[in-house]
C-alpha cells in the first residue's frame, strides 16, 4: 500500500496532509451512530453499500443559494447532528454496470444536466495487491437511489480513460505517462455546461526527481450522447495560471446564483513551501471563466476584492502573505462548499491539513465569510483497524442526493479507498 500513497501523491502533492494530532471531537456526542448498512438490490446477488433511497428523484437537483429561507430552520441557527449513518466503502460499476475492481483517491461530486458526476484523482485498476494505473484522473455518474454506487462511462475496454485532455505538446512529450491533473468538483453554468478547474502537473519515471506544477487551469464540461464527460481546455488548451500563484480551484468550487459568480478556492503556490498550505479564494462572473482578466481575488486581511492577480511578486502579482488567505495555514485540505437547503447557509463539510482529520464544518451566509467554525461533527476512522496507511484526506459534502437538506453524504479518502457517512441534522 506504500506504493499506492506514491502514485497518489502526483495528482494531490499539494494537499497531501501534514503530520498527525490529535483532532476535537467536540460534537460528537450529539449523534447517535449506527453501523454501516448494506442493501442487497442486484438480482445477481450482489450487495451495495448504503444508504439505500428507494424514492430517488430521476434526475439530480444541486442546492442553489436563494434569498428567500423556505426551509423551517432560523437564520443562523447552528447546526445539530442528529445521527451518523456510516457506510461501506463506495464501489465502481463498469460500462456494462457490472461491479470492477477499481482503487481511486479524491472524490468530488457536481451535477450536470440532471445526472451526478463524480470527479476522481489517479484511479487505479485492481486490488491493494495488484493493481495498475489507468488514468490520472477520472469521472463516474452517480446514482440517486445508491449513493456510494457509480457508473464508469469512460472506458475503453477494462481500461478507464482518463478525463482532462491532453495538449499536443503534452502528448509529444510522454502523455499521461508523465502528465497529471488534479481537478476537483464540476459545476453548471449553462443548461448542457459545465466546468471544472484543474492542476498541470508533471511527474518523471525516476522517484527521485521532484514533481513539479505548471499552474492552474480551468475546462468547459459536456456529456456526450452516452452520458460520457468531456473537457475542453481553457487559455490555449494549457494553464490559465503560473506556477507561482495559488492552485485555483485545487480546494472547490462553487457558484452563487444570488450574486451570478463562480467562487474558486486554492492553496497557495506549490512551490512556497509555507503559503502551500494556505487556502487563497478567487471568483468570476458566470459565463467569463475563460477570461484571465475577468477574475477578482479575495484579500481577507482588508476583506475587500482586488483585480491584481496575486503570487510571489513576479510578473505583475501582487505578492502573497498569510493574512490574504481565507483560511490559514492547515486549516482546509480538499473541499467543495455547498448551499444546505435545511439551514439555509453555505456550508464546508471538510477535513483539515492533518492526516486524522475529523469531519468537520464550517457554515457562512456568503461564500466570502466571514466563516462560522462548528468544529467536529464526526470521525473518519469508526470501525477501520489502524495501519500504515490509516491517513485520511479529502473529506467533503455531496448535498444533491437530499433535496431538502435534511441529510448530507460526505466521503474520504483512506488507502485509495472512498469511505463514507450520512449525517442527519436534529
Amino acid at each position: 500500500m506504500k506504493i499506492i500513497l506514491q502514485v497518489l501523491a502526483a495528482s494531490s502533492l499539494i494537499f497531501l496532509p501534514a503530520l498527525a494530532r490529535p483532532s476535537s471531537h467536540r460534537h460528537l456526542h450529539h449523534a447517535q451512530r449506527r453501523e454501516p448498512d448494506t442493501y442487497n438490490l442486484d438480482p445477481r446477488g450482489v450487495e451495495f453499500p448504503g444508504p439505500y433511497i428507494p424514492n430517488a428523484p430521476a434526475t439530480a437537483t444541486y442546492p442553489q443559494a436563494t434569498s428567500v429561507r423556505f426551509q423551517t430552520k432560523v437564520a443562523k441557527e447552528a447546526p445539530s447532528v442528529k445521527t451518523l449513518n456510516y457506510t461501506e466503502p463506495a464501489i465502481f460499476l463498469n460500462s456494462d454496470g457490472n461491479v470492477h475492481p477499481v482503487l481511486r483517491d479524491l472524490g468530488f461530486s457536481g451535477v450536470l444536466d440532471g445526472h451526478v458526476i463524480w470527479s476522481w484523482g489517479d484511479t487505479l485498476i485492481g486490488t491493494p495487491e495488484s493493481f495498475q494505473i489507468t488514468a490520472v484522473d477520472s469521472t463516474t455518474i452517480g446514482d440517486l437511489s445508491r449513493p456510494m454506487v457509480s457508473k464508469d462511462t469512460s472506458m475503453s475496454g477494462k481500461s478507464i480513460q482518463s478525463f482532462i485532455p491532453l495538449n499536443d505538446e503534452e502528448k509529444a512529450s510522454g502523455g499521461y505517462a508523465h502528465y497529471a491533473f488534479g481537478g476537483t468538483n464540476i459545476i453548471q453554468t449553462y443548461p448542457g455546461r459545465g466546468l471544472v478547474y484543474y492542476l498541470k502537473i508533471w511527474r518523471s519515471a525516476d522517484k527521485n526527481t521532484p514533481t513539479k506544477v505548471y499552474g492552474a487551469g480551468a475546462a468547459k464540461v459536456n456529456l456526450d450522447e452516452n452520458n460520457v464527460p468531456y473537457a475542453t481546455r481553457y487559455g490555449d488548451s494549457d494553464t490559465m495560471w503560473g506556477p507561482n500563484e495559488p492552485t485555483w480551484g485545487s480546494v472547490g468550487i462553487a457558484i452563487d446564483a444570488r450574486d451570478d459568480h463562480i467562487y474558486i478556492y486554492g492553496g497557495g503556490p506549490s512551490s512556497d513551501e509555507e503559503l502551500r498550505y494556505y487556502t487563497f479564494l478567487a471568483r468570476v462572473r458566470r459565463g467569463h471563466a475563460a477570461e484571465i482578466d475577468a477574475y477578482e481575488y479575495w484579500d481577507q486581511s482588508n476583506q475587500s476584492w482586488g483585480k491584481q492577480r496575486i503570487g510571489d511578486g513576479s510578473n505583475g502579482t501582487l505578492k502573497l502573505t498569510g493574512d490574504m488567505a481565507i483560511f490559514g495555514k492547515y486549516k482546509m485540505n480538499q473541499a467543495s462548499p455547498f448551499w444546505s437547503n435545511y439551514y439555509n447557509r453555505w456550508m464546508f463539510i471538510y477535513g483539515n491539513g492533518f492526516g486524522t482529520t475529523d469531519v468537520l464544518l464550517m457554515t457562512a451566509d456568503n461564500l466570502y465569510g466571514p466563516w462560522e467554525d462548528h468544529d467536529s461533527i464526526a470521525e473518519t476512522r469508526p470501525n477501520v483497524p489502524t495501519d500504515s496507511n490509516n491517513m485520511r484526506y479529502c473529506v467533503t459534502g455531496h448535498p444533491e442526493f437530499d433535496n431538502t437538506g435534511k441529510t448530507v453524504l460526505v466521503t474520504w479518502t483512506r488507502a485509495n479507498t472512498i469511505y463514507g457517512l450520512e449525517v442527519e441534522w436534529s
